[in-house]
Protein backbone atom coordinates (compact mmCIF):
# COMPACT_ATOMS: atom_id res chain seq x y z
CA UNK A 1 0.00 0.00 0.00
CA UNK A 2 1.57 3.46 -0.83
CA UNK A 3 2.12 5.73 1.69
CA UNK A 4 1.08 9.46 0.88
CA UNK A 5 3.19 12.61 2.76
CA UNK A 6 1.75 16.30 2.45
CA UNK A 7 5.77 17.60 3.04
CA UNK A 8 9.47 16.39 3.70
CA UNK A 9 8.78 16.22 7.48
CA UNK A 10 6.07 13.95 7.22
CA UNK A 11 8.50 11.96 4.78
CA UNK A 12 11.44 12.21 7.33
CA UNK A 13 9.42 11.22 10.24
CA UNK A 14 8.29 8.33 8.49
CA UNK A 15 11.46 7.13 7.21
CA UNK A 16 13.07 7.74 11.14
CA UNK A 17 10.46 5.80 12.65
CA UNK A 18 11.03 2.85 10.05
CA UNK A 19 14.83 3.15 10.31
CA UNK A 20 14.47 2.83 14.51
CA UNK A 21 11.97 0.03 14.61
CA UNK A 22 14.83 -1.57 11.91
CA UNK A 23 17.07 -0.92 14.59
CA UNK A 24 15.45 -2.03 17.70
CA UNK A 25 14.59 -5.36 15.75
CA UNK A 26 18.23 -5.83 14.74
CA UNK A 27 19.70 -5.32 18.55
CA UNK A 28 16.98 -7.44 19.59
CA UNK A 29 18.58 -10.66 17.10
CA UNK A 30 22.08 -9.42 18.64
CA UNK A 31 21.01 -10.23 22.03
CA UNK A 32 19.49 -13.16 20.90
CA UNK A 33 22.36 -14.38 19.13
CA UNK A 34 24.49 -13.73 22.29
CA UNK A 35 22.08 -15.80 24.23
CA UNK A 36 22.37 -18.74 21.71
CA UNK A 37 26.23 -18.35 22.11
CA UNK A 38 26.58 -18.42 25.19
CA UNK A 39 23.99 -21.93 25.20
CA UNK A 40 26.13 -23.49 23.05
CA UNK A 41 29.55 -22.32 24.37
CA UNK A 42 29.16 -21.88 28.01
CA UNK A 43 25.84 -23.48 29.28
CA UNK A 44 26.31 -26.90 26.97
CA UNK A 45 30.33 -26.84 27.63
CA UNK A 46 30.41 -26.67 23.71
CA UNK A 47 28.49 -30.58 23.38
CA UNK A 48 25.53 -29.73 20.78
CA UNK A 49 23.95 -32.27 22.07
CA UNK A 50 23.28 -31.14 25.58
CA UNK A 51 20.15 -32.28 27.48
CA UNK A 52 17.41 -29.50 27.62
CA UNK A 53 14.88 -28.53 29.74
CA UNK A 54 11.26 -27.92 29.53
CA UNK A 55 12.08 -23.82 28.46
CA UNK A 56 14.43 -25.00 26.18
CA UNK A 57 17.44 -24.36 28.42
CA UNK A 58 20.34 -26.09 27.95
CA UNK A 59 20.58 -28.82 31.23
CA UNK A 60 23.83 -28.16 33.02
CA UNK A 61 26.56 -31.12 33.43
CA UNK A 62 27.19 -29.91 36.93
CA UNK A 63 24.33 -31.68 39.30
CA UNK A 64 24.62 -29.30 42.18
CA UNK A 65 24.98 -26.11 40.33
CA UNK A 66 21.60 -24.25 39.38
CA UNK A 67 22.29 -21.69 36.52
CA UNK A 68 19.96 -18.79 36.86
CA UNK A 69 19.84 -17.57 33.04
CA UNK A 70 18.00 -14.25 33.14
CA UNK A 71 17.41 -15.08 36.73
CA UNK A 72 20.22 -13.54 37.88
CA UNK A 73 22.79 -15.75 35.50
CA UNK A 74 25.04 -14.31 33.13
CA UNK A 75 22.29 -14.17 30.53
CA UNK A 76 20.79 -11.13 32.55
CA UNK A 77 23.90 -9.26 32.37
CA UNK A 78 23.67 -8.77 28.78
CA UNK A 79 21.54 -6.16 27.37
CA UNK A 80 21.22 -3.56 24.61
CA UNK A 81 21.16 -0.14 25.55
CA UNK A 82 19.12 2.43 23.49
CA UNK A 83 21.19 6.10 23.52
CA UNK A 84 20.39 8.69 21.29
CA UNK A 85 19.09 9.08 17.75
CA UNK A 86 20.45 5.38 16.25
CA UNK A 87 22.65 4.12 18.57
CA UNK A 88 21.97 0.85 19.97
CA UNK A 89 25.06 -1.08 22.25
CA UNK A 90 25.05 -4.71 23.51
CA UNK A 91 26.52 -3.74 27.35
CA UNK A 92 27.00 -6.18 30.39
CA UNK A 93 25.80 -5.02 33.41
CA UNK A 94 27.09 -6.65 36.33
CA UNK A 95 24.57 -5.45 38.67
CA UNK A 96 21.74 -7.78 36.90
CA UNK A 97 24.06 -10.95 38.43
CA UNK A 98 22.80 -12.19 41.33
CA UNK A 99 24.93 -13.02 44.25
CA UNK A 100 24.29 -16.58 45.85
CA UNK A 101 26.87 -17.67 48.57
CA UNK A 102 24.89 -20.99 48.91
CA UNK A 103 25.46 -21.74 45.18
CA UNK A 104 29.02 -19.65 45.03
CA UNK A 105 26.94 -17.72 42.55
CA UNK A 106 29.41 -15.21 40.69
CA UNK A 107 31.70 -15.68 43.79
CA UNK A 108 35.55 -15.95 43.58
CA UNK A 109 37.98 -16.49 46.33
CA UNK A 110 37.13 -15.53 50.50
CA UNK A 111 33.70 -15.01 48.84
CA UNK A 112 34.37 -11.90 46.95
CA UNK A 113 32.01 -10.63 44.18
CA UNK A 114 33.59 -11.32 40.89
CA UNK A 115 30.18 -10.32 38.84
CA UNK A 116 32.04 -7.29 37.42
CA UNK A 117 34.73 -9.87 36.04
CA UNK A 118 32.22 -12.57 34.71
CA UNK A 119 32.64 -11.51 31.49
CA UNK A 120 36.42 -12.10 31.43
CA UNK A 121 36.18 -15.12 33.12
CA UNK A 122 33.91 -16.91 31.17
CA UNK A 123 35.76 -15.80 28.51
CA UNK A 124 39.34 -16.50 29.26
CA UNK A 125 40.09 -20.14 29.70
CA UNK A 126 42.76 -19.77 31.77
CA UNK A 127 41.77 -16.46 34.08
CA UNK A 128 40.62 -19.30 37.02
CA UNK A 129 44.39 -19.64 37.61
CA UNK A 130 44.36 -16.07 38.88
CA UNK A 131 41.36 -16.91 41.74
CA UNK A 132 42.06 -20.24 43.29
CA UNK A 133 38.28 -20.59 44.38
CA UNK A 134 36.67 -20.31 40.87
CA UNK A 135 37.10 -22.77 38.36
CA UNK A 136 34.83 -22.56 35.35
CA UNK A 137 33.90 -25.92 34.59
CA UNK A 138 33.33 -24.98 30.21
CA UNK A 139 37.27 -24.46 30.12
CA UNK A 140 38.25 -27.95 30.58
CA UNK A 141 36.03 -28.52 27.10
CA UNK A 142 38.51 -25.96 25.60
CA UNK A 143 41.46 -27.71 27.29
CA UNK A 144 40.41 -30.57 25.40
CA UNK A 145 39.80 -29.03 22.37
CA UNK A 146 41.87 -26.09 21.04
CA UNK A 147 40.29 -25.39 18.19
CA UNK A 148 37.41 -24.34 20.25
CA UNK A 149 37.12 -20.70 20.47
CA UNK A 150 35.96 -18.23 23.42
CA UNK A 151 32.29 -17.05 23.45
CA UNK A 152 33.06 -13.96 22.36
CA UNK A 153 35.26 -14.72 19.24
CA UNK A 154 32.61 -17.14 18.35
CA UNK A 155 29.96 -14.27 18.73
CA UNK A 156 31.86 -11.76 16.78
CA UNK A 157 33.24 -14.04 13.95
CA UNK A 158 29.35 -14.67 13.54
CA UNK A 159 28.14 -11.39 13.69
CA UNK A 160 29.96 -10.07 10.67
CA UNK A 161 27.86 -13.05 8.24
CA UNK A 162 24.48 -12.34 10.43
CA UNK A 163 24.09 -8.66 10.92
CA UNK A 164 23.82 -7.49 6.93
CA UNK A 165 21.21 -10.48 6.68
CA UNK A 166 19.55 -8.83 9.66
CA UNK A 167 19.25 -5.33 8.54
CA UNK A 168 17.67 -6.99 4.72
CA UNK A 169 15.52 -9.35 6.66
CA UNK A 170 14.12 -6.34 9.03
CA UNK A 171 14.20 -3.87 6.05
CA UNK A 172 12.63 -5.70 3.51
CA UNK A 173 9.22 -5.81 5.82
CA UNK A 174 8.74 -2.27 4.89
CA UNK A 175 9.49 -2.76 1.12
CA UNK A 176 12.70 -1.83 1.54
CA UNK A 177 15.87 -3.38 -0.76
CA UNK A 178 19.37 -3.22 -1.19
CA UNK A 179 19.99 -2.34 -4.99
Amino acid sequence: MAKTFNNQAEVDAYLNSIVDKVLDNVAQKLLDHMHMILDEYLYNNGHKDGARDKNGKIKPNIPYYKHLYDNGGFYAGWTIEKSKGYVRTLLFDSSKLALNPEQASHLGSGDRDVRNLMPRILDDKDFEGKDENFRFHGSNYRDENPDNRSYWDMFQAQLNSLITDWFDEEFSKYGIKRG
